[in-house]
């Protein structure tokens, strides 16, 4: 093992440590640090990864770029053969009274057609008796015809759906 002692010291060359050993938690893995960890360009992870904090907020993003418009966060799905409805999501969760993790809400977003640009989907959801699917959220969807429409559903029936002409509907779908 290489150890840096208190005061530590200056390597200039890099650090390759070709050990395959996994992590399971702050301790364990081919590389632990007891204090923290300083660097100055990317970083790329390759495969599944946990930040876990006790106190705090586990993950903060800063950007300091001195620009009116920036992205902070940008969540890519590469998958090899693109297809209709092909979908990600962003899960939110806290514990239950039993001290297991259950989701109650989440973000979606799909490429409804991926074909000659994409069509897009977004959809805000709550979980309600334990399912996203008895249908509490609100949905956006765009296609490249320009068409454009919100809705509201509530309790797995549409509400309220705003179309792409500004039409307002209410109690039924665009369709009735």
């Amino acid at each position: 093992y290489l150890e840096a002692q208190t005061g530590g010291g200056t390597l200039n060359q890099g650090i390759k440590d070709l050990t395959t050993t996994g992590s399971t938690s702050t301790t364990t893995g081919s590389i632990v640090t007891a204090g923290g960890v300083g660097i100055a360009e990317k970083l790329n992870v390759g495969g599944a990864s946990t930040i876990t904090a006790t106190t705090g907020v586990p993950l903060t993003l800063v950007q300091t770029q001195d620009a009116a418009t920036k992205t902070m966060l940008s969540l890519y799905g590469n998958r090899a053969t693109e297809s209709n409805n092909d979908s990600a999501s962003i899960s939110m969760s806290l514990a239950s009274d039993d001290d297991v993790q259950r989701t109650v809400a989440s973000i979606d977003w799909s490429a409804t057609d991926v074909t000659s640009g994409i069509d897009g989907k977004l959809q805000f959801a709550v979980v309600e008796g334990g399912s996203v699917s008895s249908g509490n959220h609100y949905t956006i969807e765009a296609s490249t015809a320009g068409v454009s429409s919100h809705y509201w559903d509530i309790e797995a029936s549409e509400k309220m759906r705003l179309d792409e002409t500004g039409t307002l509907f209410i109690g039924a779908t665009a369709n009735e």
